[in-house]
């Protein structure tokens, strides 16, 4: 990526190898911490939470329409 600038600076950096592929996953504490970073100020604390346990959790989930539910900010 190259940024000039509007006084002619130019600005320039390269990423090798990004993370979240199959040969650099992101941790999952990680993706944790960017949705609750994301989640929180539209959700609150306690509903993001509640996300994060449902996901987590999601192969035991018995209706899907509960985290739905979860995900619609409920103060707008």
């Amino acid at each position: 990526v190259s940024v000039h600038t509007k006084n002619g600076k130019v600005f320039q950096a390269e990423v090798e190898r990004s993370s979240g592929g199959p040969d650099a996953p992101i941790p999952r504490e990680k993706v944790i911490e960017k949705f609750r970073l994301l989640a929180d100020p539209v959700l609150g604390l306690k509903q993001s939470t509640a996300v994060v346990e449902r996901v987590m959790h999601l192969e035991e989930e018995p209706d899907i329409r509960e985290l739905t539910r979860l995900i619609v900010p409920t103060h707008i």
